[in-house]
């Protein structure tokens, strides 16, 4: 495809064009069905396979039976990023909550099981959310706990990385440094 594009560009004539034109089509077509088969085949051979609820639906799982049969595991977070919704009708129907709010508004206590132990962030940027949205179940992992901004390479330790957490009311009431 890489010689026939620099042909194509390179010929003058509209017929040599036209030929090299489907023959690109052709081959475009050939490559894209080698690329379906290849995905299908990673994915039958996948142990796990991790999908966002929108890559679910993609037609490249269908006809792919795997060995959880008929079940599904979702993993998210029913307290965070709700849906932007613009439509007042779509709101009120219910697209305002997100499928992991439903699930917990229905089976939560069945069918849902929480985790703890986050490594993502200092404990006390996490502090805030684990009290206001977990009920201080949520802790940091020793190997982040501590973590500041300047620990990080190329960023030097200065009034603007060594604060932990900086909170701003944007009322202009309340900032406090930590």
């Amino acid at each position: 495809m890489y010689v026939l594009n620099g042909k194509l560009l390179k010929t003058k004539d509209r017929n040599d064009k036209r030929v090299i034109r489907k023959e690109l089509k052709t081959l475009a077509k050939e490559e894209r069905k080698r690329q379906q088969l290849a995905v299908i085949d990673v994915l039958k051979n996948a142990d796990v396979v991790l999908t966002t609820l929108t890559g679910a639906s993609t037609r490249k799982l269908d006809n792919i039976a795997f060995d959880l049969g008929s079940r599904c595991i979702l993993s998210g977070d029913h307290l965070q990023l709700p849906p932007t919704v613009q439509s007042v009708e779509a709101e009120k129907k219910g697209l305002g909550m997100t499928l992991f709010e439903r699930i917990a508004a229905l089976d939560g206590a069945e069918v849902m099981a929480m985790l703890t132990v986050q490594y993502r962030m200092h404990e006390l940027v996490m502090n805030w959310s684990s009290k206001e949205l977990y009920n201080n179940k949520i802790e940091a992992h020793s190997s982040v706990a501590g973590h500041m901004l300047y620990d990080l390479e190329n960023v030097q330790r200065n009034a603007s990385t060594e604060p932990t957490l900086i909170i701003i009311d944007i009322a202009g009431v309340v900032i406090k440094v930590r």
